[in-house]
């Protein structure tokens, strides 16, 4: 089974895109904007104590989640922004209006999500590997 509509349509979407489908309005306006959401990396990066850190790979479940995260900002600018007068009123990109502009607020709202899901997964693997590091602490005592 093939997903209908372009790739940012297909994208933009939180669902499976049907026949019956017809809200289109903010893969419309992605498009007049110019704006394509990019997808997350599949790479991170875990905070270590006193360093950089350590590059992760995702997993697939983790990737999953941080894709996640901009389906709810497609989500939150179909319920927030579009059809608004305020929002309507902008200038389409930012080369015309700067931070007052559809593409700059769109933009902003698809960085915020994805860097809330990437903090929490970067959070949850650190914690984890703590939690390793703690346990291999105790058994090197035991020996």
């Amino acid at each position: 089974m093939t997903r209908g509509g372009t790739a940012i349509e297909r994208f933009a979407s939180p669902a499976d895109r049907s026949a019956e489908r017809t809200d289109t309005t903010l893969e419309k306006t992605l498009v007049r904007i110019g704006f394509a959401p990019s997808l997350p990396s599949k790479q991170g990066r875990v905070p270590l104590p006193g360093g950089k850190g350590e590059k992760v790979d995702w997993s697939p479940e983790q990737y999953r989640q941080l894709v996640a995260g901009n389906r709810e900002a497609s989500d939150f600018i179909r319920k927030n922004y579009l059809g608004k007068p305020t929002f309507e009123s902008l200038a389409d990109t930012e080369d015309e209006g700067g931070q007052r502009s559809k593409e700059y607020l769109i933009r902003q709202v698809y960085d915020r999500f994805r860097e809330q899901r990437r903090e929490t997964l970067t959070n949850e693997v650190a914690k984890a590997r703590r939690r390793l590091a703690a346990v291999s602490a105790l058994e090197k005592v035991d020996d």
